[in-house]
């Protein structure tokens, strides 16, 4: 069974609304991070100690990033297939709701 690692994530432009983003990624329906994101930020899932970012899975999954909203809608940032055939390190580019972040992760392996 091969295993998702979260690496890091980068914000090149935070979705249209006013200051940061607070950016989620979920995976297999669970959230792995969640954190505050602004524009030319980068952070290290790998170091967020509060979160195990290494994931089982089996055939084909989906990364969900979104901005989540207070008292509104969450917004889509991205979404990205993974599938547990493809074995390697990746980076995935996502844009939406005016945003533009790229999310470095692993499949098949340790750190």
């Amino acid at each position: 069974m091969p295993d998702i690692l979260f690496r890091q994530i980068h914000c090149t432009e935070t979705t249209s609304g006013a200051g940061a983003d607070d950016c989620a990624i979920y995976f297999k329906g669970e959230r792995v991070f969640r954190q505050q994101m602004k524009g030319g930020r980068t952070r290290d899932i790998l170091n967020v100690d509060h979160v195990n970012v290494i994931r089982h899975f089996e055939g084909t999954e989906i990364i969900h990033t979104k901005e989540i909203d207070e008292g509104s809608d969450d917004d889509i940032i991205g979404e990205v297939e993974v599938n547990g055939a493809n074995m390697g390190n990746f980076t995935a580019i996502m844009v939406g709701d005016g945003s533009r972040y790229e999310l470095t992760y692993s499949v098949g392996g340790s750190p």
